[in-house]
């Protein structure tokens, strides 16, 4: 008798594309894993400081940080059902804003998308990340 025994592996995400267009105030991000049950954990920070991440509903969560604040919504999958698409757009806190002159860019941030992945058993596994560049735009007159 033969016995084969096969031992999965829990794959980590991947960040297949990260955009931010500072004009708009709006980027997207989208991800995949091959592990398709898989759940994911969305974390940000600006700068090396952790966002406070509030899950609003299986499709959206706001992410205050300490230059405004991301609403990041769900947006799609693929085809094959392992990756998610998300958009987000980011609204400025008014104080910082306020401080630069209308119309120009601010000083350069550093955004950390991360998404960590979480297996059936509730266990986190490996965390992937992408970082782009923000920049506030001045709206004092």
């Amino acid at each position: 008798m033969l016995s084969i025994v096969v031992h999965g592996t829990n794959d980590a995400p991947k960040i297949t594309s990260a955009t931010y267009d500072s004009n708009a105030k709006s980027g997207t991000f989208a991800f995949t894993d091959t592990d398709i049950g898989d759940d994911h954990a969305l974390s940000v920070s600006i700068d090396g400081v952790p966002a406070n991440v509030v899950k609003v509903s299986d499709l959206e969560y706001i992410a205050k940080t300490q230059v405004g604040d991301f609403t990041f919504t769900h947006s799609g999958t693929d085809s094959a059902g392992s990756g998610q698409q998300w958009s987000y757009s980011f609204i400025a806190d008014t104080t910082l804003a306020a401080a630069i002159r209308a119309g120009q860019l601010g000083d350069s941030y550093t955004l950390d998308l991360k998404v960590t992945d979480i297996d059936d058993q509730g266990q986190k596994h490996d965390t992937v990340s992408q970082t782009l560049n923000l920049h506030i735009l001045g709206t004092n007159e």
